[in-house]
C-alpha cells in the first residue's frame, strides 16, 4: 500500500527535530542504520541559506520508501526579503548528513514551489540521492514537465511571485520537498515509491 506522509517542522535558527510516529521512545526504531528496508527511518536536514548568508535548519525523519512530503513550515518569512530585486537563495539537503544535494530556491522574479529529491538504494544501501529535475530541454528551451505555465530555475519547474511587492506573502514560498525511493530493499525487494513522483504521471504525455 503506498502512503504520502507529510511532515511539517518550522524553520528555526536551530535545528528543529520531528520525530516520527511512535508509541515511546523506548519503541523508537533506529535511524540511519542501512541496509534499509520499507519503513526504515532516516533523517533528513534542510538548511537553508539567505542572500545576505544567514542559515536555518530543519530536520525530519521519513520513513524508507513512503512517499513523503516535507514542509519548513514558515520558512518562506525567512526567505522573502532577500528575493527581491534579482535575489537568489539556495537550501542544501542531506540524507542520514551524507549525500549533500544544493538547490536554487528563488530569482528575482520566481520562487520553486516544491522539489523533488530521489535516493536510489542497491540492497538496501544508498548509493545516490539526487534532485530529481521537472524541467527539461526540447529544441533549446527548457519547459516545465509539471505546468507549462511554469518557468524554469536550473533543472526545477517555477513560479512566478504571486505579488512582486510582496512575493513571498505568509506560507507562498515555504520550503517543500518531496521524497521518493527507488532500487531495492534490504531483502532484495523493488523500492516502489519513486512511480508516485508527479512528473511520472506526465513525461509520457508531453510530446
Amino acid at each position: 500500500r503506498f502512503s504520502h506522509i507529510i511532515v511539517l517542522c518550522t524553520l528555526a535558527a536551530a535545528l528543529c527535530v520531528v520525530a516520527p510516529h511512535l508509541a515511546s521512545a523506548q519503541s523508537a526504531p533506529p535511524i540511519c542504520t542501512p541496509p534499509y528496508s520499507k519503513g526504515s527511518v532516516v533523517r533528513i536536514t534542510v538548511t537553508a541559506t539567505s542572500m545576505n548568508g544567514a542559515q536555518k535548519k530543519a530536520t525530519f525523519y521519513p520513513r524508507v520508501d513512503e512517499y513523503s512530503l516535507v514542509t519548513a513550515v514558515n520558512s518562506s518569512a525567512f526567505l522573502t526579503t532577500p528575493f527581491a530585486p534579482n535575489g537568489k537563495t539556495s537550501i542544501q539537503v542531506t540524507l542520514c548528513d551524507q549525500f549533500p544535494v544544493t538547490l536554487q530556491m528563488g530569482s528575482g522574479v520566481a520562487y520553486v514551489p516544491f522539489f523533488t529529491l530521489l535516493a536510489t538504494t542497491d540492497m538496501g544501501l544508498v548509493t545516490a540521492f539526487n534532485n530529481s529535475q521537472t524541467c527539461f530541454e526540447r529544441n533549446t528551451v527548457y519547459y516545465c514537465q509539471i505546468d507549462d505555465s511554469y518557468s524554469c530555475i536550473a533543472d526545477n519547474c517555477a513560479k512566478a511571485y504571486p505579488n512582486s511587492n510582496a512575493p513571498c506573502d505568509g506560507s507562498n514560498c515555504d520550503i517543500q520537498i518531496y521524497l521518493a525511493w527507488q532500487g531495492s530493499q534490504a531483502n532484495g525487494q523493488d523500492m516502489v515509491s519513486v512511480n508516485l513522483l508527479p512528473q511520472r504521471f506526465t513525461q509520457w504525455t508531453i510530446g
